[in-house]
């Protein structure tokens, strides 16, 4: 069949099965951003693909690409409509690393909160509305979020699909003297534990 209908259902039919969520835990995307891929990179988001609500912590030595790996389970977890709603919570001295290694590798746009960014999205909404809903995909310090006072009601009230904290050891729980002792940012992790699908931990 050489008619122009013919060639119009094959396209209609074709866009149905890209836009159609994969369901496998087989990696589609992730190893065709432009990194130079090593195949234990692959290995994290093999095994999270396979569980329901992964809550997984990838621990790398220093320059092992632990942002690749989060980026390739990212780009999976999008590909299948899990990843719509993205929190990504790192240190204040490698937000912009991150968000730039998201966006030039994997091409995921993350907004860039700050304190500052966060009162210029409040001034722009009304007082009722919580600001984390106004962005899908956003990074933000630690630091800036710890602070209970302020934006504990609003994280206690918004979900997400994936949280990401990265070096992850900076919110452990302290002990001193035997005794386990809860810093502010421990009790943001147990907080944002319970507010997302899926969980991953970097160090």
């Amino acid at each position: 069949d050489t008619s122009s209908r013919y060639s119009k259902t094959r396209l209609y039919l074709e866009s149905l099965m890209r836009r159609t969520p994969a369901t496998d835990s087989a990696i589609h995307l992730g190893h065709q951003a432009a990194i130079n891929l090593v195949d234990y990179q692959l290995q994290p988001t093999a095994r999270a693909l396979r569980l329901l609500r992964p809550r997984f912590l990838m621990a790398d030595g220093v320059g092992l690409g632990k942002t690749v790996e989060v980026g390739v389970l990212l780009t999976e977890l999008i590909r299948r409509g899990r990843g719509r709603r993205i929190l990504v919570v790192a240190m204040k001295s490698i937000l912009a690393q991150f968000q730039e290694e998201l966006w030039g590798r994997f091409t995921i746009p993350l907004v860039r909160l700050d304190s500052v960014g966060i009162q210029r999205v409040q001034s722009k909404v009304p007082s009722s509305m919580n600001p984390f809903h106004y962005f899908d995909r956003a990074i933000i310090s630690i630091d800036t979020l710890k602070n209970d006072v302020k934006y504990r009601q609003h994280l206690e009230n918004c979900r997400w699909d994936v949280i990401v904290v990265d070096e992850c050891q900076n919110v452990a729980m302290r002990t001193k003297g035997g005794r386990g002792q809860s810093s502010q940012r421990a009790q943001l992790a147990k907080l944002l534990a319970t507010q997302c699908d899926s969980l991953i931990l970097t160090s």
